[in-house]
């Protein structure tokens, strides 16, 4: 992973790669027109998403809030549709693809600047973390 300004981009596969954030979580659009150049229609185009934070925005009473958490809760909602962007931008764009799954953990997930990186015990929690929320997504889709 490169982060721009910080680290130059890495050069592989003959292409420049850098950090997708920077632009959007995920590039959903992507994978969909590279299936159209394969001769796919939207029909037969099945997507699956792991976002970095939960794909759903909880209603709120917000008539109750003071500034504080009108503060709060517009930070949510903010970070709620920076998440959500390339979802919602490939849905508007190309309605008739099969958005199968668009799962995200249920939980913030820590983030780190300074130091960049995490140590062995920290990734492996976040592995037991990550394990615990796709049973839990497929046990609650198998409900349906």
């Amino acid at each position: 992973m490169s982060f721009p300004g910080v680290f130059k981009s890495i050069e592989a596969f003959d292409s420049l790669w850098f950090t997708g954030s920077s632009i959007y979580e995920n590039d959903v659009m992507a994978p969909i027109i590279h299936c159209a150049k394969l001769g796919y229609s939207q029909e037969d185009t099945v997507i699956d998403v792991i976002l970095s934070g939960s794909p759903h925005l909880d209603h709120e009473m917000s008539q109750y809030y003071n500034a504080f958490a009108i503060g709060e809760r517009t930070l949510q909602i903010m970070q709620y549709y920076d998440r959500m962007f390339g979802v919602l931008r490939a849905k508007a764009g190309h309605p008739r693809v099969d958005y199968r799954n668009i799962i995200g953990p249920q939980r913030e997930m820590p983030s780190k600047i300074i130091p960049m990186g995490f140590t062995r015990h920290e990734v492996e929690v976040q592995i037991k973390l990550g394990m615990k929320d796709a049973r839990e997504y497929t046990k609650a889709k198998k409900e349906m």
